[in-house]
This record gives C-alpha cells, structure tokens and sequence, in this order.
C-alpha cells in the first residue's frame, strides 16, 4: 500500500516530460532543513516538493517545522514549488495549517488504486535557485545508494 501510494502521487504532477527524476524521502544529507517526502528535479534545474501527510496531528506538526522558521530562507532557495499531499477526509480541517504558496492535492484509496485530485496549485517561489551541478550529482548518488539498498533486500 505504501508503494501504490507513492507511484500514484509520482505519476501526477511529479512525473512528466518537464521532469527528470522523482525520488522518495529525501534525507539530512541533501538539505540542511530537513527531509522532503518526494523531490523532483525538473528539466530547468528546479525542485518540486511534496509533503505527504497522513493525519489532521500530522499536518499540524508539520506546521511547526523549523523550515517554516528557522530554515525558511535557506528553505525558500531550495525549492521552486511545494504541494501538500493529504487525505481527502482532513482537508477542510487542515487547510488552515498549510502555506497558502502551496499546492494542495488530496487522495484515497479505492478497491483497486489511489485517487489523486489536484485541488490548488502550487505557486512557483521566485526565490528559488537552480541546482548546481554538483548537487544534481548529489541527489543521483542519493537515488543510486537507495535503489542498490532496495535491489539488495
């Protein structure tokens, strides 16, 4: 179910021809604010979030997380667009915990697959810088390391 989830969401907004690469969970050791639940690189150099919650108490952490205050800035020269990717049933209570900059897409599950509805869409952060080259090798090593740690189990 994990998975479905995942490739639902990849295959949206995260997957299309502007788009290189998609990876799940990235860590502390790519940015220094903390982690993103799904990451792509556009083609221009660019990042797109996505913020997967699972909860209304999930949500509301994450809305005291140190990228929204003490890394915001740092934050902010990351990423060009953030989407919140929540459950359909949390989200009239938890649009009010979300950065209104954010897209916002909602999913469930059904007998056979995920749903996944774009709700709003995320606006483009003209603070945003391009990846260097030398980060773009980064998150490929990342990507390498996390497929030869799942071909190996």
């Amino acid at each position: 179910m994990y998975l479905d989830k995942y490739l639902a969401i990849r295959d949206t907004i995260f997957s299309n021809k502007k788009n290189i690469i998609t990876i799940p969970n990235v860590s502390y050791g790519f940015f220094i604010w903390g982690e993103a639940d799904i990451l792509t690189l556009t083609k221009s150099k660019y990042l797109i979030e996505g913020e997967i919650k699972t909860t209304l108490s999930d949500l509301k952490k994450d809305a005291k997380k140190k990228k929204w205050n003490v890394w915001l800035d740092r934050w902010k020269k990351d990423i060009k667009r953030h989407w919140y990717i929540i459950p359909t049933e949390i989200l009239e209570r938890g649009i009010k915990f979300m950065r209104p900059d954010s897209g916002i897409m909602t999913y469930e599950k059904t007998e056979f697959e995920f749903q996944i509805k774009i709700i709003r869409n995320a606006t483009d952060n003209k603070a945003a810088e391009k990846l260097s080259n030398e980060k773009i090798i980064k998150l490929c090593r990342l990507i390498s390391f996390r497929y030869w740690s799942y071909a190996s189990n």
